[in-house]
């Protein structure tokens, strides 16, 4: 199944896919972070599946579908994040919910 993802970079002007991406962050006990300046959205189907977004070199809004889960997609997703965020300079950082630390952190190379 992993070959069929497809990833797309979504500006906020963009409001169709937008409202698409908070719909998915709903559903995922989350919103649009005002801060988020670009997502990355992985597609299946023409199916929202994943999506992180990206404020300066802070990644936030990180939502993976729970149909999908245990796949990788995770990794692979945090990897376009950090390629978009870097400029080559300044760290990177992942916001996560307090609630999703251990488990997130644990499935990438993040320290806390």
């Amino acid at each position: 199944m992993f070959g069929n993802n497809v990833f797309t970079r979504v500006k906020r002007s963009e409001n169709k896919k937008m409202a698409e991406i908070a719909h998915f962050l709903k559903e995922n006990d989350l919103s649009v972070d005002t801060t988020v300046e670009v997502f990355i959205t992985v597609s299946r189907d023409d199916r929202l599946i994943a999506c992180g977004g990206i404020a300066g070199n802070i990644i936030k809004c990180v939502a993976i579908s729970e149909s999908v889960r245990g796949e990788g997609l995770a990794l692979t997703l945090a990897t376009e994040l950090i390629n978009l965020a870097w400029n080559g300079t300044a760290p990177i950082f992942l916001f996560i919910p307090k609630r999703n630390t251990k488990r997130c952190l644990n499935s990438a190379a993040f320290r806390r």
